[in-house]
């Protein structure tokens, strides 16, 4: 029962993230009318407020054991952030709201994985996760569809609204409690001790980077800057979902325990640099498709990859607060990749975006 509630959460939660992927930039621009430089520090401040808070929800979730109280109160959040959202209109509003919005949406990510590995047998992880590409898979296609017929603000938030209320719900079945012997009573200063912990912390935030900034920013990219029609966000979603629908149980099952965490964290970063390439060199709509297809490599890097190396690396006692410290380095890549899309879209265009990132996954192999 727990296994099928989180594999509806993450069906839910991860198809509303589709339609904020598809059409946020888009409603910043063309409803808000929203510069780059504006974009910048939307993005970049809404990750700084995420980056403060996140460590705080973490021990907290440790000390009491409410991952799942925790993850019903961060989607309430986003439910209601989303919605004030739509209706703000001053910057100071939209920026307040949207930074509300990305604390509670990280925090969800955060803790259902903190959930989820917990519930879920050795291996067993990707093939519950892959609820949530599927959900991702299936947002993404209707959204092309629904802004092609309705608009982008009709289509983003009543589609964002409903599938956050059904992640809402299914949230509170996810309640158990941790055993009171594995409450932690050590603090974030202890865990940053680990070195695996300081690795986990920067391939967490160039993943979140790579899955949670660069595609919104991609979407907008092929519709305003290749002139691709909205429909053809459907088939980026579709590009960029069904293989990591295929990625995510082999990585777990196989990949894994044969190759160890280290080496895949090579191969997802050399995927990235390719899929930067492709997408910053793309004449078209097809090139910048072939990039998308290794788009699943960075969720596995992000979430399988990352969550086992901190498994396997801090105690059981430490593993909420690790996984809520990674996401909030995952948070603070976001505002400075929010701040450098600013200044790389005001000064050298639309493709140095790409090349920005491109650098950074470029640095992170000596490490490896």
């Amino acid at each position: 029962m727990g296994r099928a509630l989180l594999g509806g959460y993450y069906f839910c939660y991860f198809a509303a993230q589709a339609a904020a992927g598809c059409c946020m930039n888009l409603y910043l621009t063309r409803t808000l009318g929203f510069s780059g430089a504006q974009m910048g520090w939307f993005y970049g401040l809404s990750a700084l407020v995420t980056a403060a808070a996140l460590p705080a929800i973490g021990q907290l979730a440790d000390r009491t054991g409410r991952s799942g109280w925790l993850l019903t109160a961060a989607l309430a959040l986003t439910v209601l952030a989303a919605d004030r959202l739509r209706t703000a209109a001053s910057l100071l509003s939209v920026l307040l709201w949207g930074g509300a919005w990305e604390c509670g949406r990280s925090s969800c990510v955060a803790l259902a994985d903190r959930i989820a590995m917990g519930a879920c047998p050795a291996g067993r992880y990707g093939g519950v996760r892959a609820f949530g590409s599927l959900g991702f898979l299936a947002g993404g296609l209707a959204m092309g569809g629904l802004v092609e017929r309705l608009g982008v603000e009709r289509a983003l938030f009543p589609t964002y609204l409903a599938l956050g209320l059904g992640a809402l719900g299914c949230s509170f079945g996810l309640h158990t409690p941790l055993r009171p012997a594995e409450r932690s009573k050590l603090g974030a200063r202890k865990l940053l001790s680990i070195p695996a912990v300081r690795l986990s912390l920067w391939m967490g935030a160039l993943g979140s980077v790579a899955v949670g900034s660069l595609q919104p920013y991609a979407a907008g990219y092929l519709v305003e800057r290749l002139g691709a029609s909205e429909r053809v966000l459907g088939w980026n979603t579709l590009c960029c979902v069904v293989p990591e629908c295929v990625l995510l149980p082999l990585v777990s099952r196989r990949a894994l325990p044969r190759w160890g965490e280290r080496r895949l964290f090579v191969v997802t970063t050399l995927a990235l640099c390719l899929r930067c390439v492709l997408y910053a060199l793309a004449p078209g709509a097809g090139v910048f498709l072939m990039g998308s297809l290794l788009y699943g490599l960075s969720v596995c890097s992000y979430t399988a990859v990352n969550l086992s190396y901190l498994q396997r690396n801090v105690s059981e006692e430490q593993y909420a607060g690790a996984v809520l410290v990674s996401a909030s380095a995952a948070a603070l890549g976001r505002a400075a990749f929010g701040w450098g899309f600013g200044a790389a879209n005001e000064y050298w265009g639309g493709t140095g975006v790409f090349w920005l990132l491109f650098a950074a996954a470029g640095v992170t192999l000596p490490l490896l």
